[in-house]
């Protein structure tokens, strides 16, 4: 009994994009891209919302009579939110479990 074309294009096309799919899923994996993404936005958000408080005067920025003094304040919270954001980047990168060095294995092992 012969296989109709199309009967066998489609296994073809679905075996094709099944292994594209699981190819990409395992590369986004290794990259961490997507805690990455929510990482870096969580940042943005956060400096967007101090450049505001800045901008109003509002916050910490209302008790700063000076001028001077709430823009290096502001500059150290934007600074502070780049040391978070990087400090989580690297702690992603490290390896999932941790893994502590193993004791070697003696003889009776």
């Amino acid at each position: 009994m012969p296989v109709d074309a199309d009967a066998r294009w489609a296994a073809i096309l679905t075996a094709c994009l099944g292994l594209i799919i699981t190819l990409a899923k395992g590369i986004d994996r290794i990259g961490k891209f997507e805690e990455s993404w929510a990482s870096y936005r969580k940042a943005s958000k956060s400096m967007k919302r101090e450049y505001r408080l800045y901008i109003n005067n509002a916050g910490a920025y209302a008790a700063v009579g000076d001028e001077e003094q709430a823009y290096r304040h502001f500059v150290e919270q934007i600074e502070q939110i780049i040391a978070e954001e990087q400090q989580l980047f690297w702690q992603s990168r490290e390896p999932a479990n941790n893994e502590q060095k193993r004791p070697a294995k003696t003889a009776t092992d």
